[in-house]
């Protein structure tokens, strides 16, 4: 399905990537009416995130209503599916929320050996973040099944990876599926690190108690 050349935009804290399911709690007036219009006209919004300036990002993904669940008070509960990456190529705002003209844009795979190489490294050091992230957090996380495509094992990482949202809007925004591969690799290598490093000093902090306050 093609996007519509205008979506309304939902700015938000969260940096959505393509296969990812986000629920949302929608109780402000204006996005109230906005969720009105896309369940009206089936269409997405955009979940784009926002900046210190007055516009958001120019990039983002539409979030498809899967589920909505309507509150007695005029609120709604309703899980999101992202699905097609796209930019912003103007604004609007003579909406009470944000609409903008919008084009979608794939992230190219140029599939090759290249490609191929770039995706078995970053299934290893997906691996060894698991691990990592694991023993420094006294968690279980699993991975149901390490996904065989390319740019679905791209978004998971970069959904699972536990660093900033300017971080995540920089993967979200990698021009070809080699890029965003090959700078979730040094972000994982660095993360794996730092993780382990946190694990084995662990012990450390605890036999060490309590710090005085004098």
């Amino acid at each position: 399905m093609s996007l519509p050349a205008e979506l309304p935009l939902f700015p938000l804290n969260v940096v959505l990537f393509p296969g990812m399911l986000l629920p949302l709690h929608i109780f402000e007036p204006r996005y109230r009416r906005m969720l009105n219009l896309c369940v009206e006209e089936e269409i997405p919004c955009g979940l784009v995130l926002p900046t210190n300036a007055e516009l958001p990002h120019r990039v983002g993904v539409a979030a498809h209503i899967q589920q909505i669940e309507r509150l007695t008070d005029g609120r709604s509960n309703i899980i999101t599916l992202g699905q097609e990456r796209f930019r912003v190529t103007d604004f609007r705002h003579d909406f009470p929320y944000l609409v903008a003209s919008v084009e979608e844009w794939p992230c190219p795979a140029q599939r090759g050996p290249h490609l191929a190489a770039y995706t078995a490294a970053a299934r290893q050091a997906f691996g060894d973040y698991l691990d990592a992230l694991r023993g420094a957090i006294g968690q279980d996380i699993s991975v149901d099944e390490m996904p065989d495509e390319p740019d679905t094992l791209a978004y998971l990482i970069a959904v699972v990876l536990q660093v900033s949202l300017e971080q995540k809007q920089a993967l979200l925004e990698a021009p070809i599926l080699i890029d965003l591969l090959r700078w979730e690799q040094r972000l994982m290598h660095s993360e794996t690190a730092i993780l382990r490093y946190m694990e084995r000093t662990r012990p450390l902090a605890d036999d060490a108690g309590p710090i005085s306050p004098n």
